[in-house]
């Protein structure tokens, strides 16, 4: 029986992409895909290109939002957590040409509005904490594979901050290869494990 998994990433495309493409990088190495839920108002000129290579190598691009706001936090209206889906899901399609499936809400903060709002299922994930500059690459690493089962969503990053996140990644994928898993964007997994993704809920492994 096979055994899947995906990586996913957050809070791309950055600047010119740079992290992004270096993601990439260590994806082509290995031969293995991810899926990149981007934040809209980072998109521009400069930055369609790393995008679009993505989508090149088998990968998939989702929509977390347009600011990256707290919207329970913040407090956020029904029409202003619409808006900041409908901008990025435009800009989104403006260099795919593809509507996306999924959406990760910022920092996972969630009510009944947002599900209400927002047209898509909603994924979180296991979470190694990269978005800590203190963690190193081994802490990253082993908070990584502690999650590790079928099914698993990872969440990382791949914005400006995230400095060892590449580097964990490229060490995870041969460990996670010989343990005799495959990877597969966030569309693939459900559609492989014949799973349905419900709305009002907050997808981390799929089984």
């Amino acid at each position: 029986m096979e055994k899947l998994i995906s990586l996913t990433f957050d809070d791309g495309p950055n600047l010119s992409g740079f992290i992004m493409n270096d993601m990439l990088d260590v994806l082509e190495k290995h031969g293995v895909v991810g899926s990149f839920f981007l934040i809209g108002n980072k998109i521009n000129e400069e930055n369609t290109a790393v995008i679009k290579r993505a989508m090149a190598l088998g990968c998939d691009i989702e929509n977390h939002s347009w600011s990256h706001p707290d919207a329970v936090k913040e407090g956020l209206s029904k029409a202003q957590i619409e808006d900041e889906f409908l901008r990025t899901e435009e800009a989104i399609f403006k260099v795919t040409g593809r509507h996306t499936e999924f959406y990760r809400p910022p920092y996972i903060s969630v009510n009944d509005l947002m599900y209400e709002a927002v047209p898509r299922p909603f994924i979180c994930g296991h979470a190694c904490e990269d978005w800590i500059p203190e963690y190193s690459a081994d802490t990253l690493l082993e908070k990584m594979l502690a999650g590790t089962q079928d099914g698993v969503i990872y969440l990382l990053h791949c914005g400006e901050s995230n400095i060892h996140s590449v580097e964990t990644v490229d060490r995870a994928i041969p460990i996670l290869k010989f343990q005799g898993y495959d990877f597969v964007t966030v569309p693939e997994l459900f559609r492989r494990k014949g799973v349905t993704p419900a709305k009002g809920k907050l997808w981390t492994v799929v089984e």
